[in-house]
């Protein structure tokens, strides 16, 4: 069973982990951290104590931009604004 949690700053390296894992051009420490808390929200997808994936946002202009990380089971939704993205990330 997954939970979501709010990201902290002491979820940083971990989120970094995922990030790096996740994404072909991931971003720096210096630009996850200039994310958590401020005018940005997210959450992690956590089971078991492990994080398997999180999302960082901030709305801007009535839309929601968002980054996600996630391990390389996991499958994963966007939707906004009436439009949906779906990708599964490997098995």
């Amino acid at each position: 069973m997954f939970e979501t949690l709010p990201i902290e700053a002491q979820d940083l390296d971990e989120l970094l982990h995922l990030e790096t894992l996740a994404q072909e051009y991931p971003w720096s420490r210096q630009q996850l951290a200039s994310c958590i808390g401020g005018r940005y929200f997210g959450s992690r997808l956590v089971s078991g104590g492990q994080t398997f994936g999180f999302y960082l946002a901030d709305l801007i202009g009535g839309s929601r931009l968002c980054l996600i990380s996630a391990s390389r089971r996991l499958f994963v939704v966007v939707a906004s604004a009436g439009s949906c993205w779906s990708t599964s990330l490997g098995s």
